[in-house]
């Protein structure tokens, strides 16, 4: 999860130490299906952002993202919109009201959270959106780049479950909100990124042009 102590930490579920190598950009060679569910009903603008953001960050290892039309259940019950009827994306973002943030009864810096197993992984993330506001208006900057960071680093927690938090990188537990503004140059390790190709090789979602590292 990413939490925050006058810090946004990144506080996950599991704590390994890990390699923080750099990884190198590549050819995509992976691909991975995400929805967002917004009940915090983030501006549409910003979501589009968040998402650019993340497909940056992963394409950097190779990874795509197919990024699911955004689910807004507060237009949907308004009748403005409609349930989704495609297939289950691989994976599925929440980002949370803050009337049902306390439902998970977590510590109040958390800003973001994956539950998951070491066996199976995991496949949805929460974000708490009243949070992440917060934390962007405290280091003066977009509310887009501090969702993209715990984006980022919550779905990297559900595609490598047996690993957890490194010193620096995307995977580090605990971000100050300034640190937001440099989000571009966040890095997974070379380690993090063969753990999650590996995951999204097993679920499915592996493309045709795979090229050697």
């Amino acid at each position: 999860m990413l939490c925050r102590r006058s810090m946004v930490p990144l506080m996950m579920l599991v704590c390994w130490a890990s390699s923080t190598a750099a990884a190198s950009p590549r050819e995509a060679v992976g691909a991975v299906s995400i929805r967002i569910y917004d009940y915090a009903q983030i501006d549409g603008r910003q979501l589009q952002r968040a998402e650019h953001r993340v497909s940056s960050i992963y394409e950097q290892i190779g990874v795509r993202i197919d990024w699911r039309a955004a689910v807004k259940p507060a237009e949907i019950e308004s009748g403005l919109g409609q349930w989704p009827h495609d297939p289950p994306a691989h994976v599925t973002v929440v980002v949370l009201a803050s009337t049902m943030e306390h439902r998970l009864k977590l510590q109040g810096d958390v800003a973001g959270y994956a539950p998951i197993t070491r066996e199976h992984g995991g496949r949805v993330a929460y974000i708490f959106g009243a949070r992440t506001r917060a934390i962007a208006a405290e280091a003066t900057v977009q509310e887009s780049e501090v969702l993209a960071g715990v984006i980022a680093h919550e779905l990297a927690h559900l595609l490598m479950p047996q690993r957890s938090h490194s010193r620096d990188g995307v995977m580090r537990p605990h971000w100050t909100p300034a640190e937001f503004r440099s989000l571009n140059r966040e890095r997974f390790s070379a380690s993090e990124a063969d753990s999650i190709r590996q995951t999204i090789q097993a679920m499915g979602g592996v493309t045709a042009s795979r090229v050697a590292d």
